[in-house]
This record gives structure tokens, C-alpha cells and sequence, in this order.
């Protein structure tokens, strides 16, 4: 497959909170379709904060991104080494989003290198990018909505956990953000795998570790996983 190729198609023209029955219900099945709905999705109607225009901006995917998002969709481990004003997290994020929506029951969670980072992934990203959506691709009730919990009426929930914690875990989806600098929380990256292995070991459902290299580490755990499963740049 020539990934680089692929463009994912535009929504219809106009402003998406005053499309007709007929568009939203269309705009649904592009959104939630299993090959193209995450891509579809993030494209169309994402947006992100900007910090140079301190405003949300659509968040167009170029051909990387695209890439990154159908490896997403195809594999349930990913290892992504990350750089500065990529918008790995921002991607990771609302792949995570696209499941609580459009894929009930699921139970994500955002670990960080410290327990304000996981909340900034949940509170100023998840919840950023969700009230960016017109009405009718939200959830007909907020079951909960704290610093820690967003809870959808489908029964799907995203929480921000803390690597620094002591119990085991159980999740559909698991994003661990700057998992290369996690040991600064006083807690090994490797300590935390242990404690979300079921996640992906028996419940077969999706990890990401994504991270900036912590060069002064060069035989991290992080580093040697990216090393042996050929993680995406």
C-alpha cells in the first residue's frame, strides 16, 4: 500500500453545524466507517489549539499523519518516537476520541510523565477537541466530566491516570505520553507496562507508547521496545 498517496476525501461544503438530517446521517457512516472513519474523522472535523494564534485550528492531516493514523487502525501496538511541533500527542489523542464516540463501552487511558501532564492530555486536548464538535456528533449526556473522568452516555470513558500509581490496570485503549521520561515521576516505564499488560495481553485491545528520547538514557526500556519493533518517526 503507497500510503504517501492517499488523500483522505473533504466533508461536504458549509458549516457542519447546520448540515440537514440527510448530511449528518451520511457524515456519521464516513466517521464511523471501521477502513477510514478515524482518518475521516480527525481530518473533517478535529481541530487543535494553535499556540502561535492562540486559536483551534482544523487539524489537516498531511501524509505522515495519515499514515500514522492507519497503522492505528491496523495494529494494536505502536511505538512512536516523537519530536516537538508534530502533534503526535494531539493524534494519539483523538484516536482515542474517535473510539469513546463512535465505539461504546470503551475505557481509555492517558498516562504522562507526571499526573498534571496526563490531566493536560485529557482536559486541554480530549476535552479541547471534543466541545470543537458540532452538537450532533456529541454525546446525548456527559456522565462525568472531571479533571480525571469523561464519561459519555455510550459508556465509554477516557480517564488521565498517574504513572506514579500502584494498581493494575484494565483499558480498551492506552496512550503513554512521554513514556521515555516517565522514571522522573519516580516510577520505570517498565513498572507501568507490567501494570497495563492485561490490557493488551488479554484483552487484545490497543497500548501506545509515544515519547521524545531522553538522550541522557540511550538504553532505556522505551528505546530498546522502539528498537525492536520498528516504531513509526
Amino acid at each position: 500500500m503507497q500510503q504517501q498517496l492517499i488523500q483522505i476525501p473533504e466533508r461536504p461544503p458549509g458549516n457542519p453545524k447546520l448540515f440537514d438530517e440527510d448530511t449528518i446521517r451520511v457524515e456519521f457512516l464516513k466517521c464511523s466507517d471501521d477502513d477510514w472513519g478515524q482518518a475521516y474523522f480527525i481530518h473533517n472535523y478535529i481541530k487543535i489549539y494553535d499556540n502561535e494564534t492562540r486559536t483551534w485550528i482544523p487539524f489537516n492531516l498531511w501524509p505522515a499523519k495519515v499514515e500514522t493514523i492507519l497503522a492505528m487502525t491496523m495494529h494494536r501496538f505502536m511505538v512512536i518516537l516523537k519530536t516537538r511541533q508534530v502533534g503526535i500527542s494531539w493524534l494519539c489523542t483523538a484516536f482515542i476520541l474517535w473510539n469513546a464516540l463512535f465505539r461504546p463501552e470503551i475505557l481509555g487511558l492517558l498516562f504522562s510523565k507526571r499526573e498534571a501532564e496526563a490531566i493536560d492530555l485529557l482536559v486541554y486536548r480530549v476535552k479541547g477537541m471534543y466541545r470543537a464538535l458540532p452538537d450532533w456528533m456529541k454525546s446525548k449526556e456527559i456522565k462525568a466530566d472531571s479533571r480525571f473522568e469523561f464519561a459519555l452516555s455510550n459508556g465509554s470513558r477516557i480517564k488521565a491516570s498517574s504513572a506514579g500509581g500502584s494498581d493494575s490496570y484494565s483499558a480498551t485503549h492506552v496512550l503513554i505520553d512521554e513514556a521515555d521520561i516517565i522514571h522522573e515521576s519516580g516510577r520505570k516505564l517498565y513498572d507501568l507496562l507490567v501494570d497495563v499488560e492485561p490490557t493488551v495481553g488479554s484483552a487484545k485491545w490497543w497500548l501506545i507508547l509515544a515519547s521524545r528520547s531522553d538522550k541522557t538514557r540511550p538504553n532505556s526500556t522505551f528505546k530498546n521496545i522502539f528498537n525492536r519493533f520498528n516504531g513509526f518517526h
